[in-house]
């Protein structure tokens, strides 16, 4: 007589049987997430072009919830192009809500940064889009 296990009994039924619905969870998961938007809203809040009206100096902010501080990024772009956060030049948070960066074009290759308070995470010297270098000159108050 041939003995015939139950086919939920063989070693690799069960293993594989739990990989399998872990793998439906995280897909689940990940639609949610991609149904539900980023988990980091960007918004853009100023744009100041220079004055040759070639490059644009943009604002973007982000907050990841109440156990964070504002977060505020300055790029430089074409003018009328996107601003990418991943490409700024000048990164801030604990800033006063009330006016956290204000901007200054000085010339057409010189804008001037000025910040009340905060925590400064990057101070690039120069931005760059295309041919066109900009100095930036930072100010903290």
């Amino acid at each position: 007589m041939i003995d015939r296990e139950e086919p939920l009994n063989r070693p690799f039924v069960r293993p594989l049987i739990a990989l399998v619905l872990v793998i439906m969870l995280v897909t689940a998961f990940k639609v949610a997430l991609d149904r539900s938007g980023p988990l980091v809203a960007v918004d853009e809040i100023q744009r100041i072009a220079s004055p040759d009206r070639t490059v644009d100096a943009v604002i973007l902010t982000s907050d990841a919830g109440a156990t964070t501080s504002v977060f505020y990024r300055l790029c430089v772009v074409p003018h009328g192009g996107t601003a990418i956060h991943s490409q700024s030049v000048f990164a801030i948070d604990k800033a006063w809500h009330d006016q956290p960066i204000e901007l200054e074009w000085k010339s057409d290759t010189l804008l001037q940064v000025t910040c009340k308070g905060g925590r400064v995470f990057c101070n690039d010297r120069f931005g760059q889009t295309g041919s066109k270098r900009i100095e930036l000159e930072y100010h903290g108050i």
